[in-house]
């Protein structure tokens, strides 16, 4: 099956029977925006998913809530490319989000590198562990 999509967008030929013409103007239609500009927003959002995973994995292979650095500069990848994508659709209400979700990540990425800095065991972070599989317990005494 031979699949050139930057033809298929150029021309609007079916590609495998399909007639993706009609889906590239219904994702489009009645908006200002261009497909390219949807197909940039939908990546982002790909990249907020990747983002995640990536805590999914990264959480259940310790076996307590973790977030990596590397989670944090792909959120913060995505908001960037949504506020881009936000711009060009003049969505003044969308911009302010991803700009206060930028600032969440900056300041995650601020605490992530001075807990580093201090480079404590684990076991003396100092923050409650929560285990994936403890949902059923009581609740961990939080006052020392």
């Amino acid at each position: 099956m031979d699949v050139n999509l930057l033809a298929w967008f150029k021309t609007g030929e079916p590609v495998s029977g399909i007639d993706w013409a009609i889906a590239r103007d219904t994702i489009t239609e009645g908006s200002r925006i261009e497909f390219g500009w949807v197909v940039f927003g939908m990546a982002a959002q790909t990249l907020i998913l990747a983002g995640l995973v990536g805590h999914w994995v990264a959480t259940r292979k310790r076996g307590r809530v973790f977030l990596p650095a590397s989670v944090i500069w792909v959120g913060l990848a995505a908001s960037v490319m949504l506020m881009i994508y936000a711009s060009v659709r003049h969505d003044i209400v969308f911009v302010v989000g991803q700009i206060l979700n930028m600032m969440i990540g900056f300041r995650l990425l601020e605490i992530v590198s001075k807990m580093n800095a201090v480079a404590l065991p684990p076991d003396e972070t100092k923050f409650p562990e929560v285990r994936p599989d403890a949902a059923d317990r009581s609740r961990p005494n939080l006052r020392r």
